[in-house]
């Protein structure tokens, strides 16, 4: 069936100002409740614990000549944990501005992502308006971009982009994309327009490296839209190849080529399986079959979106064979896509082009091309996803112009009305870290990496809060969610450091000191663990010592702290305690003296020690120190009973 179909008369309102600002507006208002939250997920990486983000605009130097990650790591190598690096310094530009500012303003995160969203929206109409101008009739070609654009604002797959401030890289790719297409469509025979959409098109690169599906999804446009001729198409794409090609040469000199090792991680290598000893890659059959259970949720995802979680780390998506009903239907439907752009390509353009960007625009965020560090994201959608909805409101537009009554519009306006409301219901999720983790565990039970955070949050909420039965029960709520993290990811080392830290909050030193150590026997140089150790080493000497009342036990742990961190003052003291207790006069005055060592000018670190020397018939030393120490500090005689 032509596109073309018998005029009628183009309704006034088409003409009018108010449906292409509605399309803003409405964009504004879905996402306007999240000027009062607080952080989450990534924004940690790549703003509040971000040291060049943080130096405001004396770290734009380090944003443009740094991995993304750098700033946030600080070591050489962690930053490209996941393969590839990550190199957007756009985005990260903007959020240094924002705390040159304003210093830590979530507020002000939120509403710049809200302003941002609402003007893609709308530059979305505007540039689909001009798009499709050349392959449909007027009465068609305005609702299919209003109705587009209306999709696109209202759709609940896109709250994680909007909704989390790191997210404005993703926005300020597809608005520089757009806005070169909307420039390059207004060139009128020079090649002004074309150079101009080319260096915004650079900048849309520098806010993500998915932008860079572009360099396709350009030529297919005029091609299939503008009904442009190859030679004329490689002219107009020619200042687009030429921003690519830079864009890639500086990425290349920051980052390097990339590559080496493959990443045996799992939060970082969903394509790893587990054998009972270790990890070894999914041979090719899981390795598809699990791809394409993500493509059929991505596209479930974009008709029925429900439900919607942040988290698809491994297991939340399990490993499947090629052979499962579930890999095969994503398979076949995505080569029907496929097969769908030649059967469309002179019948219906504009589904033809739909299909295309679609199939473009996700190659990069598929797996099967490049590795993406995990199985799959909603956020990996906000791009892609506008090729489906084109072809939505295609069909639509079609639907209302040959209808005899409203009910297209009726239609239309009940799944508006249900996407935003989805929309409004969802958002409050992204109010902080443990709003979300709470809200997202009942979808994604079986990601290590969710319950782990969610293990985690529940830890520091714990350790923060000043109610005591709260607290404890905060504590032990957090143990199942972390053991469960190290039951889908038996060497999750970060697993067992939060588990650790969970068993020190609740005085189970036994417990956390395992913890700690089996960290450490998956990672050696893990230096967080080996310090939490220490603490739970001589924290765990205390505990037996003054509660327990097991002295032995009580050195014995004591002596392991010593071992990890010989200066550490408390361990020091504590040492001498426990051997003067046991009444081990000699030892308790090497660690007395050692602790005085460290803190010379410390009146009780003094006390101590003449005690200590006063225990060993020491008199005349020990009487010396103790006067030092009341000199020092006349509180000392008081609190020691000696007035």
């Amino acid at each position: 069936m032509s596109a073309k179909v018998k005029a009628k008369p183009i309704p006034a309102w088409y003409a009018a100002h108010w449906p292409k600002w509605m399309v803003g507006l409405l964009g504004f208002i879905l996402y306007a409740q999240t000027v009062s939250y607080d952080y989450t997920l990534d924004d940690a990486i790549v703003i509040y614990e971000n040291q060049f983000t943080k130096e405001g605009i004396k770290g734009i130097g380090d944003i443009f000549s740094h991995d993304t990650f750098y700033g946030f790591f600080k070591v050489a190598g962690k930053s490209q944990l996941v393969a590839g690096g990550r190199y957007r310094p756009l985005s990260q530009l903007v959020f240094a501005a924002e705390w040159q500012l304003f210093d830590r303003s979530p507020m002000v995160g939120h509403l710049i992502n809200a302003l941002a969203y609402a003007f893609l929206c709308l530059l979305l109409f505007l540039t689909l308006e001009s798009l499709l101008a050349p392959v449909l009739s007027s009465r068609i070609q305005f609702p299919v971009a209003w109705i587009t654009a209306l999709l696109f604002t209202v759709h609940p797959i896109h709250t994680e982009v909007v909704a989390n401030i790191k997210g404005l890289d993703e926005i300020l790719a597809l608005m520089g994309c757009l806005a070169a297409m909307f420039i390059a469509l207004k060139e009128k025979g020079g090649s002004k327009a074309s150079w101009l959409a080319g260096g915004i098109f650079l900048l849309a690169l520098l806010a993500k490296e998915n932008a860079i599906t572009w360099v396709a999804v350009i030529p297919l446009a005029w091609i299939l839209l503008e009904k442009a001729s190859w030679m004329h198409t490689f002219r107009k794409a020619v200042p687009w190849f030429i921003a690519a090609v830079l864009y890639l040469m500086i990425r290349y000199s920051i980052l390097g080529k990339g590559g080496g090792d493959p990443v045996t991680e799992l939060m970082n290598n969903p394509f790893l399986k587990w054998d009972g000893s270790q990890y070894v890659s999914m041979n090719l059959s899981e390795r598809l079959g699990t791809i394409g259970v993500t493509w059929l949720r991505y596209l479930q995802l974009m008709v029925f979106p429900h439900p919607l979680t942040h988290d698809y780390y491994p297991r939340q998506i399990a490993i499947h064979n090629l052979g499962t009903p579930a890999a095969l239907a994503g398979w076949l439907l995505f080569l029907a896509m496929g097969t769908g752009v030649f059967y469309f390509w002179r019948k219906e353009r504009v589904v033809a082009f739909g299909l295309a960007y679609f199939l473009v625009t996700f190659s990069i965020v598929s797996n099967l091309i490049v590795p993406i560090g995990t199985n799959m994201s909603e956020r990996f959608l906000f791009m892609p996803g506008l090729g489906l909805l084109l072809i939505a409101g295609y069909y639509w537009a079609r639907w209302v112009h040959e209808a005899t009554t409203r009910m297209p519009w009726f239609i239309l306006a009940i799944l508006l009305l249900a996407f935003s409301v989805r929309t409004v219901v969802r958002i409050p999720a992204w109010k902080d870290n443990f709003t979300l983790f709470r809200t997202d565990i009942k979808v994604s039970g079986n990601s290590a990496k969710l319950n782990n955070a969610l293990g985690g949050e529940l830890t520091v909420q714990a350790s923060h809060n000043e109610d005591g039965d709260q607290r404890q029960k905060m504590l032990e709520e957090a143990i199942p969610y972390l053991q469960k993290a190290i039951e889908i990811h038996p060497t999750y080392r970060n697993a067992y450091l939060l588990l650790g830290n969970d068993y020190f909050y609740l005085a189970r030193y036994e417990d956390a000191v395992t913890s700690y150590q089996r960290a450490l026997a998956i990672s050696p140089g893990y230096q967080e663990a080996r310090d939490n150790l220490q603490l739970a080493y001589r924290e765990g000497g205390k505990f037996f010592g003054e509660k327990a009342n097991d002295i032995p036990k009580a050195l014995t742990y004591l002596q392991q702290a010593y071992t990890l961190k010989p200066t550490d003052y408390e361990t020091l003291r504590l040492l001498g305690v426990a051997y003067g207790i046991s009444g081990q006069s000699a030892q308790a005055v090497i660690y007395f003296k050692k602790a005085l060592e460290g803190k010379p000018d410390d009146a009780e670190a003094m006390f101590n020690y003449g005690t200590a020397l006063l225990n060993t018939g020491q008199e005349a030393a020990g009487n010396d120190y103790i006067q030092k120490a009341i000199a020092k500090n006349p509180e000392i005689k008081k609190r020691y009973g000696m007035e």
